[in-house]
């Protein structure tokens, strides 16, 4: 759930080299600034200030 195919990660089809040396040389052919930045962007869905602001809402929504 946090690995955006080709944005930042690659997925590889099943457990085999074949399928692992697949993946290894697209992620070598994609751009790694660009790899970099969509990490932090993920991560960012992951922060302690989202997840208050989330559970507040949720537990706010819950006690109606």
């Amino acid at each position: 759930e946090t690995i955006v195919d080709s944005k930042t990660g690659v997925f590889f089809e099943d457990y085999s080299v074949k399928s692992l040396w697949r993946a290894m040389k697209h992620l070598n052919n994609l751009n790694y600034l660009s790899i970099r930045k969509n990490c932090f962007e993920q991560a960012k869905k992951f922060s302690k200030e989202r997840f208050k602001r989330e559970i507040k809402a949720f537990v706010a929504g819950k006690v109606k």
